[in-house]
């Protein structure tokens, strides 16, 4: 938790900086005739080095799991825990239960994420919350 904690930090301080960072380059060639080029320019850039990076990223621990391919899964799990085996087994097996547990349960559907008012309240803030922080 606390790694997916600094994850999820990192990710939300790269957006800020790529808010602050699309601002300054918008302030500086805003004044030349072809800015609009460099605006975009960048963001092909960094979209295809983005889009580059994902082909090294390896399937999650979850994903091998819920595809039958437990051994690989824990040789991954066992890797992220810094090679602490029976942490990444016990890590696993928490992963196995609620895998059986969304078997059991089955998948939501957009209709039941809308029909009940807690669901829809939530997807409907966080949906506004993401457009407002893009949108301004």
């Amino acid at each position: 938790a606390s790694i997916r904690g600094a994850m999820v930090g990192i990710y939300q301080s790269n957006i800020c900086l790529a808010i602050v960072g699309a601002s300054v380059l918008n302030y500086l060639d805003h004044d030349v005739v072809t800015g609009w080029r460099w605006s975009l320019g960048v963001q092909v850039i960094l979209g295809l080095a983005t889009a580059g990076g994902l082909l090294f990223v390896g399937d999650t621990p979850r994903f091998l799991e819920s595809v039958g391919r437990s051994e690989h899964a824990l040789k991954v799990l066992t890797s992220l825990r810094g090679g602490d085996e029976t942490s990444a087994s016990r890590e696993l097996a928490m992963v196995r239960a609620e895998l059986a547990e969304e078997r059991r349960v089955g998948s939501a559907t957009w209709g039941e994420l809308c029909s009940n008012p807690y669901f829809r309240n939530v997807v409907l803030l966080g949906c506004l919350f993401q457009f407002f922080q893009i949108i301004t």
